[in-house]
């Protein structure tokens, strides 16, 4: 996110400046978090993209898919214009941090995009922040558009493990489904190009009743941290130490069953090359 001036603001900035046809610096002090820190319930969609952005920065570096917390201010990666990520072949053999930095562009790219498909409004720029309100979860029926603006999928959710659980199941790597038909990516809507489309379009409902039922808040299936054995085998309840809190347990459960069927149905699957990157004009 733009919230620090550290983080590939060139970078960033040209996918905003491209998709938007806005000056990066337009976003720089935008709300409650399109600027340096962030906190509270974000002022407005475009605002809540920001946060979205942190948040996906942040999940890099807590699995140490990104090594180090200052990569992800300093790390360039590949991207042809607008925002399309390049696949992580495409770098030198001899190139190091691709995964982070293939992950770093996706959550560029996925912000851009929300970016784009927000409204803004001037009236937030330079934001006082003495106004933030305390930070209040929104209901997922509530938001706007729930789907382009928290589905990052396989960027801010779990990256790691779900991506892990992916690869050992499919022998793909997990972002060939980051940008895949109508749902495996930013968006999520109209119906499943194939199956392999239709297995992210359950994943994404199946996170969504965790929410409404296993989780304290809408994001903390992004953020927690399950246990499993092998590819997809979940751990019981029970495996978890007894001074972790009930809830939180049910919640980590919850998500990695989610994720193993996920992998489970992606394993099933036939891979379609043509529908990534998938104009979703057409969803």
């Amino acid at each position: 996110n733009l919230a620090s001036e550290a983080r590939n603001l060139y970078q960033f900035g040209l996918m905003i400046w491209c998709a938007t046809s806005r000056s990066p610096w337009d976003y720089y002090d935008y709300g409650c978090w399109c600027g340096y820190g962030g906190s509270g319930t974000p002022v407005d969609d475009t605002d809540r993209c920001c946060q979205i952005h942190d948040s996906c920065y942040d999940v890099l570096v807590n699995n140490s898919i990104c090594s180090t917390w200052w990569k992800p201010y300093f790390l360039n990666y590949l991207f042809t214009p607008c925002h399309k990520c390049d696949p992580e072949s495409s770098y030198p053999s001899d190139e190091v941090d691709v995964t982070c930095k293939r992950a770093l562009c996706e959550c560029d790219s996925q912000a851009t995009k929300c970016f784009a498909n927000s409204t803004f409004n001037a009236a937030n720029i330079d934001y006082d922040t003495s106004k933030t309100k305390p930070f209040r979860e929104t209901k997922p029926g509530f938001l706007i558009n729930t789907s382009r603006l928290l589905s990052f999928k396989f960027t801010a959710r779990n990256l790691y493990q779900f991506g892990n659980m992916v690869n050992c199941m499919t022998n793909r790597s997990r972002f060939d489904y980051a940008d895949y038909g109508c749902w495996c990516g930013a968006g999520g809507s109209g119906k499943p190009v194939d199956h392999v489309d239709k297995c992210c379009q359950i994943h994404d409902k199946c996170y969504d009743v965790a929410m409404v039922e296993k989780c304290y808040f809408y994001f903390h299936v992004y953020s927690v941290v399950y246990r499993y054995q092998g590819c997809r085998q979940c751990d019981p309840i029970s495996s978890y130490p007894s001074w972790e809190d009930k809830v939180d347990v049910e919640c980590k459960k919850a998500v990695c069953d989610c994720d193993s069927d996920a992998a489970l149905c992606f394993s099933q699957s036939v891979y379609n090359s043509s529908l990534y990157n998938y104009d979703t004009s057409k969803c």
